[in-house]
């Protein structure tokens, strides 16, 4: 996914993610990429600040289109304009968003943000992963239920 520069461009994304959202209900749904905007105010350091009101129109469509952050592990930031010190600024702009079909197939899925290397947005690598089953879990018995009042008749009538 990649979301224009101007936020002028970028609303037709967010309708055009608006109108598809109606045809992947009931179906998996993940989406990753630079978004060019962030959900939060405080997902930007330096440079001037978000405000709200620019970062609305996003979070409608997210909203709209029953999708929701996926987990991340790594940066909290996604770009950074390769400066240091005072003028550095940093943003999370890439993300991964996805709805409950996706999170009910892959419940333990997240993304990771990886070092960043020559471009200034750090790649994601996504992580597929379902609930790993190991079977049931063994019968636990601890001495100390003994000596609690009412065990042996909870026990009898078990």
């Amino acid at each position: 996914m990649y979301g224009e520069n101007f936020l002028s461009r970028r609303e037709s994304l967010w309708k055009d993610l608006q109108h598809i959202s109606g045809y992947v209900q009931g179906h998996l749904w993940l989406m990753a990429g630079d978004f060019n905007t962030a959900r939060y105010t405080n997902e930007k350091v330096g440079g001037r600040t978000l405000n709200i009101g620019q970062l609305v129109p996003f979070n409608d469509c997210v909203t709209h289109c029953n999708l929701s952050d996926m987990r991340s592990k790594g940066s909290s930031w996604s770009w950074n304009n390769k400066n240091t010190a005072g003028s550095r600024i940093v943003v999370r702009l890439d993300r991964c968003l996805c709805n409950d079909g996706w999170l009910n197939l892959f419940p333990v899925s997240y993304y990771e943000y990886l070092p960043w290397s020559t471009s200034d947005h750090s790649p994601m690598l996504v992580h597929m992963l379902c609930n790993s089953n190991s079977g049931p879990k063994p019968f636990k018995f601890f001495n100390y239920w003994l000596q609690c009042a009412g065990f042996l008749e909870v026990l009898a009538s078990a």
